[in-house]
């Protein structure tokens, strides 16, 4: 990033992060005249608002990938072998970012409004190895694709579980990771489940029934 003033600022911003978490319209008045800005070279004449912190962020356009990269390779030197996928919603009051915010299956049951999809991918502990913002309108099992080609290709993941729920399960994406050589564990289906009781001895099969009737036993 070749403008000093927005370097600082996104330095300051991973700081803020970790010692007072808040929105950018808070951080603007939290870190003036603190001792971070003054580690991160910022000074009370340069003056900033929220939109020059929207601005910096802007920077990180087309070279976050990378950065990405390098973070996996410091943290996991030796790679994952468990990873956990899920995705997330969030929706907008106004139209929302062009190209991206759609309506579409909401998780905050608010279908009357345009959103986006969050897509994380973490390792066991739950610490983040990929984020990525998708369209709103997109269907759960249409996500994992091209996931699963990005931590390759990016990030060199070549053997791992991969653990989701039944909302990304579908058969092209099973076929997908067992030809890609990756193990899975989701939810299995009636049938599926009803097949492994049946293999079970007699004495140790559990009972099935449909949870959407009550059991009045």
């Amino acid at each position: 990033m070749e403008d000093p003033k927005k370097r600082k600022l996104l330095q300051a911003m991973i700081f803020g992060r970790i010692l007072f978490p808040c929105s950018k319209l808070s951080w603007k008045e939290e870190a003036r005249g603190t001792l971070l800005a003054q580690a991160c070279s910022l000074e009370k004449s340069e003056g900033w608002d929220e939109e020059d912190l929207y601005r910096a962020m802007d920077g990180l356009n087309g070279v976050w990938s990378r950065i990405e990269r390098g973070l996996f390779q410091r943290a996991f030197p030796g790679g994952v072998s468990l990873v956990l996928y899920d995705l997330s919603s969030t929706y907008f009051e106004g139209e929302g970012p062009k190209g991206l915010a759609h309506y579409g299956y909401s998780r905050d049951h608010r279908d009357d409004r345009p959103q986006v999809l969050l897509a994380v991918a973490t390792d066991a502990e739950g610490i983040p190895i990929h984020v990525e913002v998708l369209r709103g309108n997109r269907a759960d099992s249409s996500t994992l694709p091209g996931l699963l080609v990005g931590l390759r290709r990016r990030l060199g993941i070549e053997k791992a579980v991969f653990v989701f729920d039944g909302g990304i399960r579908s058969f092209f994406n099973l076929e997908m990771l067992t030809d890609m050589e990756l193990g899975y564990v989701t939810r299995a289906n009636r049938a599926q489940l009803q097949e492994l009781v049946e293999k079970l001895p007699r004495d140790r099969q559990p009972e099935l029934w449909d949870r959407t009737e009550p059991d009045f036993r």
